[in-house]
């Protein structure tokens, strides 16, 4: 394996200002990859670029049709056709089923579901014969977290909605990359402090959370090496990726 797997691709990142994406976004640009770095925040954007050193920052709301069509023009006259678009964007708000409202369930959904669908559909006319698009979903799918229950339903969806894309555009390789815990990143940032002590409680009862949480910098660097290696065989699709934290659960040793 190369040390610079996405060297001279052309990737787009959506939720390139934090995490994941921030981390995937500066490691592919000091590769040497041609980089549209994507979010809602163009300030934090411009820190980003900064601080990987290129890449071109492009602010974009994913709940809003115009910025998406706004996002996708500019990505078009910087890269031409895209290599890899990978999309780290989600929204989570804690807190019970009962107490979830519907203007709370309506931006779940119009996050994590229907607005990354309308830009993967915008990004399809624009993807190189040998393209991926990838897309983090999040292992909370198969056992959703007390008071995050909206967030693990919204996720499964879009696992079904790439499996679709599959079907209905056959040749184009979709990945999803299913993500464990992970440690520093905003995911929790806005999360109430006295609801999210009692939540993680249960959450270690129930043996969800390993004793070691993954980092945005080894997650990302993993990701450079598999999707830099499936550019270079675009015969192979990797439909499913799954990164967890080898440690064991929480009080278990």
């Amino acid at each position: 394996m190369s040390a610079a797997e996405l060297g001279g691709r052309r990737v787009v990142v959506v939720g390139a200002s934090a995490g994941i994406g921030r981390s995937f976004a500066v490691q592919a640009v000091r590769e040497g990859a041609d980089v549209v770095l994507g979010a809602r925040r163009a300030e934090v954007l411009d820190e980003v670029v900064k601080e990987a050193g290129g890449g071109t920052a492009a602010a974009v709301d994913v709940c809003d049709g115009d910025s998406r069509a706004r996002f996708m023009a500019e990505v078009g006259e910087r890269l031409g056709e895209i290599d890899l678009l990978l999309c780290t964007v989600g929204y989570a708000d804690l807190r019970p089923l009962a107490d979830t409202d519907e203007e709370t369930w309506a931006r779940t959904i119009a996050t994590n579901l229907v607005g990354l669908n309308r830009l993967l559909m915008l990004a399809l006319p624009a993807l190189s014969p040998i393209g991926v698009l990838a897309v983090l979903s999040s292992e909370s799918t198969s056992r959703p977290r007390k008071w995050l229950v909206p967030y693990a339903a919204s996720k499964a969806a879009l696992e079904a909605s790439l499996e679709g894309m599959r079907i209905e555009h056959p040749g184009v390789r979709v990945s999803c990359v299913i993500v464990g815990a992970t440690f520093p990143t905003e995911f929790g940032s806005r999360f109430d402090a006295a609801e999210l002590g009692p939540a993680v409680e249960t959450w270690t009862r129930l043996g969800l959370l390993p004793e070691e949480f993954m980092t945005p910098d080894d997650v990302a660097a993993c990701l450079v090496g598999i999707y830099g290696v499936a550019l270079r065989h675009p015969g192979v699709c990797i439909d499913e990726v799954v990164l967890r934290s080898p440690s064991p659960p929480l009080g278990a040793s």
